[in-house]
C-alpha cells in the first residue's frame, strides 16, 4: 500500500468520524458529559483530518486538501481551546496566530473563489482574536461560549462541504450546483451558529 492511500485513509476515516460526533455534539444537550465526550472525539478526529489533509496536499498535488485543512485546523485548534477553557502559553498562542495569518494570504492570494471565500472567513476570524491576544481584551464565560460554537460549528463546517463536494459534485456539470455545494452548508451552519449563539449573548446594561 501506498504512502498516499495510507494518508488518504487515515483523512476518509478520521473525517467520516468527525462528522458522526460533530453530529452527536450539535444534537446532545449542550454541557452534559455525552456532549463533552462527542465534542472531544470531534476534535481529535478533524485534526487528524486536517492534518492529514495538510499532508495529502503535496502527494496529490490537489491543495484544495491543504486550504480545508489549514482552515478547519484553527477551527478546531481556536474552539476547542474555548470550550475547555485552556490557558496556553502566550508565545504558542501567537505562533498559531501568524500561521493562520499566513494560512488566510495564501488562499486568498491563490485567486481561487473559493479559496478566497474560506480565507476571507479565516480573516474574520484572525480578526478577532488579534484583540484577544494582543490587545489583551477581557472575555467573558458567554465570550468564551460563543467564541468556541462559532469555531466547532466551522469545523463542522468545513468537514460536511467536503464530504458533499467529494460525494456528489462529479454528478453534475452545472457551475451553480457545484458552487452550491461548496458555500451551502457555510450559508446552513452560520444560521446554526446564529441560533445556538443567541443564548449566550452578553446582556445589555
Amino acid at each position: 500500500m501506498s504512502l498516499i492511500n495510507i494518508v488518504l485513509g487515515l483523512h476518509a476515516v478520521s473525517g467520516g468520524v468527525g462528522l458522526l460526533t460533530g453530529l452527536m455534539a450539535i444534537l446532545l444537550k449542550k454541557g452534559s458529559k455525552n456532549h463533552r465526550l462527542s465534542g472531544t472525539v470531534f476534535s481529535i478526529s478533524m485534526a487528524l483530518c486536517s492534518i492529514s489533509g495538510i499532508a495529502l496536499a503535496p502527494l496529490s498535488g490537489k491543495y484544495i486538501f491543504m486550504a480545508i485543512g489549514l482552515f478547519s485546523g484553527y477551527m478546531i485548534l481556536t474552539g476547542y481551546r474555548a470550550g475547555k477553557n485552556l490557558l496556553l502559553p502566550p508565545w504558542l498562542n501567537r505562533v498559531f496566530w501568524f500561521a493562520g495569518i499566513a494560512s488566510a494570504i495564501w488562499m486568498i492570494a491563490s485567486l481561487n473563489t473559493i479559496f478566497i471565500v474560506f480565507g476571507i472567513i479565516l480573516g474574520l476570524f484572525l480578526f478577532e482574536d488579534y484583540f484577544i491576544l494582543f490587545k489583551q481584551k477581557a472575555i467573558t464565560y458567554k465570550s468564551r461560549i460563543r467564541l468556541h460554537i462559532g469555531r466547532i460549528m466551522g469545523a463542522m463546517i468545513t468537514a460536511l462541504t467536503a464530504f458533499i463536494v467529494v460525494n456528489f459534485s462529479f454528478a453534475t456539470s452545472s457551475n451553480f450546483l457545484v458552487l452550491l455545494f461548496w458555500l451551502g452548508p457555510t450559508i446552513f451552519g452560520t444560521s446554526l451558529i446564529i441560533f445556538y449563539s443567541r443564548k449566550y449573548r452578553e446582556e445589555k446594561k
